[in-house]
């Protein structure tokens, strides 16, 4: 299913001529964007079959009711996302490019924010709900990895949108949006919440009545960060459309579009959200997990 899925993306793409030659004669910078695209794709269709494998034999299935159909619908809404931003980037905006082209390098800041912050963020949050019947151990590996991904993406993001500022012939002022505010404090939420993290729930010698009275700041603060990143995109993608589009923003179809994604960016991190908040979904530890914490 997954390789069907990618071929036909990969015949509407030679169909709508997304990957063709620039006036340049050089290969299209979107063929860019759609690589990273087709990697999320193929990173969602591999997290949707370990999805299946980890709770088909789950510790009470009634306890589950309704968790695949919410997990899968998650999966489907960020893949829709993803193919979305990368045709507005591609289609509208121009592409991609590094330096060379400051206009198409400010297009890697949306979509590695997106990327970072909104999908592989959200990703991270559901690793214990999905993830359940794995080592505790193991599932916060994984989770710190996407965690530490996100915060990559998001760091390369904010270069590319300060390089567009700074490099441009008459310099643009950085910081002076609600955007830019919103978008800062959360990467710098995000990257507190990593390090105190790091030492709380991975550094060895922690005790664990520490680390439960921690837990629950920690995961409100997750839930809280996600929250953030998702106003922080679409402040952006609303002020993007303004300052591209101007007074035609009402009546152009790329306005239609940046509207849309809007709606499936808050589909997706309201029903993330639901995901791990749903008591009736929470992770229960095995026995010899509970043995483990008794001893500590």
């Amino acid at each position: 299913m997954g390789m069907i899925v990618l071929l036909r993306s990969a015949r509407l793409s030679r169909a709508s001529g997304l990957c063709r030659f620039s006036k340049s004669s050089k290969i299209d910078s979107v063929c860019r964007g759609y690589v990273v695209a087709v990697v999320v794709v193929i990173v969602v269709i591999v997290a949707e079959r370990l999805i299946m494998d980890s709770y088909e034999e789950g510790e009470n299935p009634s306890n589950l009711k309704g968790f695949t159909v919410s997990v899968v619908f998650s999966q489907l809404l960020g893949l829709v996302l993803i193919v979305l931003l990368s045709f507005w980037l591609g289609h509208y905006r121009g592409g991609f490019a590094w330096q060379t082209d400051l206009n198409l390098q400010f297009n890697y800041h949306p979509l590695f924010m997106v990327i970072g912050f909104i999908l592989i963020n959200a990703e991270a949050l559901m690793t214990y709900r999905v993830f359940r019947n794995q080592q505790k151990y193991c599932i916060k590996v994984l989770h710190g990895v996407m965690q530490i991904a996100s915060l990559v993406f998001a760091i390369v993001g904010i270069k590319a949108v300060f390089d567009t500022h700074n490099l441009a012939q008459t310099p643009i002022p950085n910081m002076y949006t609600l955007h830019s505010w919103l978008g800062l404090t959360t990467v710098l939420l995000f990257s507190l919440q990593v390090v105190v993290a790091f030492f709380s729930f991975l550094w060895p010698g922690i005790s664990y009545n520490l680390r439960e009275q921690l837990m629950p700041i920690h995961t409100f603060i997750g839930k809280a960060i996600l929250v953030m990143a998702a106003i922080s995109c679409l402040t952006g993608m609303t002020e993007k459309a303004i300052f591209a589009l101007k007074t035609s923003y009402p009546t152009e179809l790329e306005g239609k579009l940046i509207n849309s994604m809007g709606l499936v960016l808050v589909a997706f991190v309201g029903i993330v959200l639901f995901i791990v908040s749903w008591s009736p979904w929470q992770r229960i530890p095995p026995p010899e997990e509970r043995h483990i914490q008794l001893s500590e």
